[in-house]
């Protein structure tokens, strides 16, 4: 019994630590393209978060929300309505 708390905890705990993970990546993303403006830079680190086991419901809809402005903003206008629209449903 004892070890199937343990193993429980340790799963949520790794969960946890997964959230915390995606929610940094994306805040680091954030103050990359904020900062240096360098927005192919920021598109593949979102692209990466996106499929990344870590980002999971506001930290992936953030991702997507962001790729789909970075890609606006270098002129890509269906990959920034493919993001915005997989970030919808």
């Amino acid at each position: 019994m004892n070890g199937i708390i343990l193993g429980l905890f340790l799963a949520v705990s790794a969960q946890a630590q997964s959230l915390d993970v995606g929610h940094e990546e994306l805040q680091r993303t954030l103050l990359l393209e904020a900062i240096t403006g360098d927005y192919d830079s920021a598109i593949l680190s979102y692209e990466r978060l996106v499929r990344s086991r870590a980002a999971t419901g506001e930290v992936r809809a953030q991702a997507l929300y962001r790729l789909g402005a970075a890609r606006y903003a270098i002129g890509d206008r269906d990959g920034a309505v493919e993001a915005l629209l997989k970030g919808i449903r």
